[in-house]
């Protein structure tokens, strides 16, 4: 058994992204925090100056993506309480005018041994 990490991956036309983000904040988290199970949820926007910034090791790299723009965490102890959760923040995203949103579930996993 374990914890369990849902991400949503998105885009926002540039001119909105201050009213989402303020609206992802002062609804969308507080609302996810209250969902049964549900232990955590977050607002990363990514620092693109930083993410575009080659080291010695990723120069000659050619597999790297772009980071994306905005993500949302979220933290559950369950899948189906994070699949539900994350269901329910696309739709709220949906309405608040993001774009492409693309989901990935993460799962941690582990084993006690006696």
């Amino acid at each position: 058994a374990g914890g369990v990490l849902v991400t949503l991956r998105f885009d926002v036309a540039p001119d909105a992204g201050g009213e989402i983000s303020g609206r992802i904040c002062s609804s969308v988290l507080p609302a996810l925090v209250t969902m049964p199970q549900v232990v955590g949820a977050h607002l990363c926007l990514t620092n693109n100056l930083a993410s575009a910034a080659r080291t010695t090791e990723s120069r000659e790299r050619t597999d790297i993506l772009a980071a994306p723009e905005w993500i949302i965490l979220i933290e559950a102890c369950g899948e189906a309480a994070a699949e539900g959760a994350a269901t329910s923040t696309e739709a709220a995203l949906a309405g608040l005018g993001a774009r492409s949103v693309v989901p990935g579930l993460y799962r941690l996993d582990f084993d006690l041994l006696a």
